[in-house]
């Protein structure tokens, strides 16, 4: 899962830097817009894997060791 997780966390990256690379003018021009590019794709991608990687720790703490020792 970490594999997906890097690929949601990339892509959500690439496609907010990319309004800045590839759309410069046009961004300048909206920069009330900048902020929404920002929470629309990369924050709730971040809190998934956040939130992913947390309830993997503890599945892992409370289930033991044994069950991922496979």
């Amino acid at each position: 899962t970490y594999k997906r997780d890097l690929f949601l966390f990339l892509y959500s990256i690439l496609t907010s830097i990319s309004w800045f690379i590839l759309a410069k003018g046009h961004a300048y021009v909206h920069t009330h817009l900048n902020f929404v590019l920002w929470y629309i794709p990369f924050i709730p991608i971040c809190i998934y894997i956040i939130s992913d990687t947390v309830w993997y720790v503890f599945s892992f703490v409370r289930k033991g060791p044994k069950t991922f020792a496979k």
